[in-house]
């Protein structure tokens, strides 16, 4: 199948979901069903690179640096220090909890936050060993979410990189299949 075959056979799944029943599809396929597959999955390793959100009054836009000094990047980082600082407020010190609340503090900001957009990639580790891990998609979702209000903010869309490659939209075509069959009923 040819690239412009995938992004037709894609385009119109998204569509599709963007407007079933008026529920934000795009934004519970990538937020909810592909991070709770993959998140914790030790094969892969996803990256959080950058979100734009709104909520009670703060809006907030943070993008993961690509200083490589720094063993944790950008949102994770931030995730982190705002953990630490609240539980080191309440006397708590060790690692477990600073884990659990990082996640928490991680989750919030992204999925619960009024999460307008949200950029993202996902590698698969490489059992070959040619290379640690290998790209699956970088994607910038667009939920046109827009808290609050009638009108979205921006139209629903993924920017989808595929570095010159069809396999990151042949792994985004499988997904919507699988989610197809596991939420929508025809």
């Amino acid at each position: 199948m040819v690239a412009g075959n995938l992004f037709l056979a894609i385009f119109r799944k998204l569509h599709y979901f963007a407007n079933l029943n008026g529920l934000n599809q795009i934004y519970t396929l990538i937020l909810h069903d592909m991070w709770d597959k993959y998140i914790r999955n030790s094969q892969y390793q996803w990256h959080h690179i950058r979100i734009r959100a709104e909520s009670s009054g703060v809006a907030l836009n943070a993008h993961s640096s690509e200083v490589k000094e720094i063993n944790v990047k950008g949102l994770k980082a931030l995730s982190g220090k705002l953990a630490e600082s609240i539980l080191e407020s309440v006397g708590i010190t060790d690692d477990l909890n600073k884990s659990l609340a990082e996640v928490a503090a991680l989750r919030t900001l992204i999925k619960e936050w009024g999460t307008k957009s949200y950029e993202f990639s996902l590698e698969k580790e490489d059992l070959n060993k040619k290379s640690r891990y290998n790209r699956l998609i970088k994607a910038h979702c667009y939920f046109g979410l827009k808290p609050n209000s009638s009108t979205q903010d921006s139209l629903q869309h993924l920017k989808c990189d595929c570095g010159g490659s069809t396999g990151a939209l042949k792994f985004l075509l499988g997904e919507l299949e699988s989610y197809s069959n596991e939420n929508i009923e025809f």
